[in-house]
Parts: structure tokens; sequence; C-alpha cells
């Protein structure tokens, strides 16, 4: 199944391509101009884009000249939809400003169908690249997992497995600790790897929350307060507790590999993600894979402070 845009000034249209779409099964979403156009696809993660070519104000051509010119839509497949009045004049435009196909207003269901599925692979065999790989976390990825569940807790992990350690015992000796105990959260069971073969790499983690917060980190019940609570609110959903790629992976689409992974994953009460509200990176890529905020709750500090700083709670809609 594939993220489809519908792009088209008439409600008659739209409607047309919608439904076909849908019947299809794909997830579709349809805008009427070409400025909602650009704004869709800057914000979320389409696998192709159906786009009218003859709109009032900033027409198809606009559109597709726009879209191809940055680097993160350049690569999104754009199938025009022409009238027959002027199918060959502005096919040979389209394709020359980058159009990946094109379909006639007067369509059949089969042959959307033949053009999206080409086109749907090709977005996802793109989204692939560089080669990621997700797999399950092993004893082995520990260290790197302490790191990256660190970073994307905004240093709070750290602050827990500090106030939490036995005398004598450092921080990071607790969070292995922890990420051995299979009655933990954390556990390293529940966390999975996404590499690529030239030094990517990015981890989550990913399990079911119970129906009560878990008691294992009593010591640090103080602060781990309002992200019980969000885990309360999640029960049920596959939740994705933290997620984060090492800083030189960046841009590599290791992120949406791993959460596309969650939503494989998802439950029958779907798929719930944390954030703490200083990560803009993750929360735009939640927000461009079509999560919204659902509910927040302030960042407490070990000494009991707030940071002015909030963790929230996504989901898709």
């Amino acid at each position: 199944m594939g993220r489809i845009l519908v792009v088209d000034d008439s409600s008659t249209v739209r409607l047309k391509l919608t439904k076909a779409v849908r019947t299809l099964g794909h997830e579709v979403f349809a805008v009427a101009d070409g400025l909602a156009a650009l704004k869709a696809v800057n914000e979320q993660d389409y696998d192709t884009v159906l786009l009218d070519i003859m709109m009032p104000g900033m027409d198809g051509f606009e559109v597709l000249e726009a879209v191809k010119s940055e680097p993160r839509t350049k690569d999104i497949p754009v199938i025009v939809i022409s009238a027959l009045s002027d199918t060959m004049t502005s096919v040979v435009k389209a394709m020359e400003l980058g159009a990946e196909d094109f379909l006639p207003k007067n369509f059949e269901l089969d042959l959307l169908k033949s053009r999206l599925t080409a086109s749907v692979e090709k977005s996802l065999k793109r989204m692939a690249a560089p080669q990621i790989s997700v797999r399950a976390a092993a004893p082995d990825d520990i260290p790197i997992l302490l790191s990256l569940i660190n970073t994307a807790g905004a240093g709070l992990p750290l602050e827990i497995w500090r106030s939490t350690a036995a005398e004598g015992q450092s921080a990071w000796d607790k969070g292995r600790a922890d990420m051995l105990d299979d009655a933990l959260d954390v556990h390293y069971g529940n966390c999975w790897i996404a590499e690529t073969p030239v030094g990517g790499l990015g981890a989550m983690v990913l399990y079911v929350p119970p129906r009560q917060s878990n008691p294992g980190n009593a010591g640090a019940a103080s602060f781990m307060g309002p992200l019980e609570e969000l885990e309360c609110a999640a029960h049920g959903t596959a939740h994705v507790a933290y997620l984060c790629t090492v800083d030189s992976a960046r841009g590599q689409g290791i992120g949406s590999a791993l959460l596309r992974f969650a939503e494989s994953r998802r439950t029958e009460q779907g798929l719930t993600l944390v954030v703490a509200s200083s990560n803009y990176g993750a929360r735009a890529l939640y927000q461009r894979h079509g999560y919204s905020e659902t509910m927040r709750r302030p960042m407490i500090l070990a000494n009991g402070h707030v940071n002015g700083h909030d963790w929230i709670l996504m989901r898709k809609a």
C-alpha cells in the first residue's frame, strides 16, 4: 500500500481519483491547488503524486518544477493528469520537467492500477536506498543502544540510570544492566537496529505498554511520572519509546525505515510514538509520516525541576 497525493482543482475529478485510488488499496489525500500540494509534500511523505496540469493560479507545471527542485521532494514520482485536448503538448513538457508518467482524465481503473503500481514500487525502492536493513538487537549492540537511547530521550535515560544505580555502580553500567533485564521495557529484546552498508546506524525501542507502568525503576518515579502517564495512554498499541540515528547518518532515510518497520508491527490499536519537544528532527519525521500530537506532559529533571520542554505522545489519525 502506498501514500498517494491527488492534486486537482475539479472536485469531481478529485472525488473520482480518490475513490479509485482507495479501491486499489492505497492511502489517499487530496488537495485542490498547487500551493496546497507543495505544502503537503513538504510536511509529509508520499509515494506518488497524481497532478493535474491545467489548474488556475499555480498550474501543474509550476508545481512539478518546484517539487523537482527541492532535495527533499525531488525523488517523489509524479504522474500528470491530462485532458485529451492537451495530451501531447502537456505530457512532453511535463516529462521534460521530471514527471514519471501520465494519465488521461478519462482513465480506466486498470490503467490507473498499472501506473500506480509501477510508481509506488519505484518509490518504495527509492526509500529503501541505501539498502537499509532492520534487525533485532543483540547483547553486543548494547553500548550503541545506550548512547542512542540517551540522545533520543534528551538525556533523561542517563539520569534514570544514575539515580537508580547501586553504590559504586556507574550510570552506564546500570543502563547496561537494565538492558539485560527482560522485565524492563528497555530490554535489548525490545530494540531494533537499522544499518546501511556504508556505516549508517539507527536504533528504536518498540514494545506494547502494559496497562500499568513498569515498576522496575521505582527510584526514578518522581521524574518518570509524565512518561508513565503517556505510556498508560498508549496501552495496547505498539509503542516507540525511543528512536534515534547517529549524527553522521542523518538524511539517509534510516529514521523512516525504522518507522515503517514499527508500522508493520502495529497492533489493532495502532502505533504510538513518544518524542521530546526539543527533538525537532524526530517530530518533523513523525509529522511527515502522518502522525500528530495527542497528549503532552512536562519534562521533569532528576532534581524535580522542569526544563521548559515536554514529552509528546503522537499517533496517526
